[in-house]
């Protein structure tokens, strides 16, 4: 996508759920009209793949920061302003400067209180998993969405390499 200096005429964001009121509402107060295509994080990075510099979308919303990840790999994504940049701490967005969280999501370790002391046993990283105390201790659900987004967060802060290391 080509940097604008102008509102955007097409934005691709994911269901309407919480998003759609605050379109709404963006529309409302800029008086622009914007024509916005909702549907998954997967659906929305695939077509905009396919599309390639044909795609109508100026802005792209989506929930997950791996089809980011993938669409700034294959440079679809055009470099943000200083502005937006400014307003996220430096750890929630790449540092080429093409796209910006917006959200967050924490994760959690479950873990037996019987069998592990939480003051002195618990890593105080996740990093700290590849310890060889932890080597076929930890369980992940390899399959589920939430935890590729992780590891794709993962990669984008850690790099390859250390990803494959602690996987």
């Amino acid at each position: 996508m080509k940097p604008r200096q102008q509102l955007p005429d097409c934005l691709f964001g994911p269901l309407p759920g919480p998003c759609k009121p605050l379109l709404e509402s963006f529309i409302e107060d800029s008086g622009t009209d914007i024509q916005v295509k909702y549907a998954g994080s997967s659906s929305i990075a695939a077509t905009i793949l396919e599309e390639s510099e044909n795609s109508p979308a100026d802005v792209v919303f989506l929930q997950d920061s791996e089809y980011l990840g993938n669409l700034a790999h294959v440079g679809m994504l055009a470099k943000l302003s200083d502005g937006p940049l400014a307003k996220v701490d430096s750890g929630c967005r790449p540092t080429n400067g093409d796209w910006v969280d917006t959200s967050g999501r924490s994760r959690t370790v479950v873990y037996n209180t019987t069998a592990i002391d939480p003051d002195s046993k618990l890593p105080d990283s996740v990093l700290d998993f590849m310890e060889p105390e932890w080597q076929g201790r930890a369980g992940w659900a390899p399959l589920n969405a939430f935890f590729q987004a992780f590891l794709t967060a993962f990669r984008l802060k850690w790099g390859e390499e250390a990803a494959r290391a602690w996987l």
